[in-house]
Parts: C-alpha cells; sequence; structure tokens
C-alpha cells in the first residue's frame, strides 16, 4: 500500500505516517479485496469461450495446451 498524504496539521501528517506501520491479516486483506470490487460489466466480464465452444470445451483434444490458458 501506499498512502496517499494530504494533511492540514501537524498530527495529520503524524497519523498519516504512523498508518504505513499498519499489517493486515489475510482475511482483512480478503475482505477488502471483496468490498472494494468493481463490476467490470460488459465487455470486460464477457466469457467468450463459453459462447464459441458451449459446455464442450473439457471434451476437447488439447495435446498442446493451447486451449488451457483460456479456460
Amino acid at each position: 500500500m501506499i498512502p496517499i498524504v494530504e494533511v492540514g496539521t501537524e498530527q495529520q501528517l503524524v497519523d498519516s505516517l504512523e498508518a504505513v506501520e499498519i499489517d493486515l491479516d489475510p482475511d482483512e486483506l480478503e475482505h477488502l479485496d471483496r468490498v472494494s470490487r468493481i463490476a467490470l460489466g460488459f465487455p470486460g466480464e464477457f466469457d467468450g469461450t463459453r459462447l464459441a465452444y458451449g459446455n464442450t470445451l473439457s471434451r476437447i483434444d488439447d495435446h498442446r495446451g493451447a486451449l488451457h490458458a483460456i479456460a
């Protein structure tokens, strides 16, 4: 994390700089990620794989591993 520091008093500066010392556990970080997640909407969440292959992608013989990157 990188704090964005904008202060009007010396105490605000001290408080902002002390915030760098905070350690969050994995559950807290996961919670922050979940509540701050931005819904991308179309086309960001569009899954062209399902449109192109339907429910058959797992049946394709992918001996070169090319489809592994898109699944």
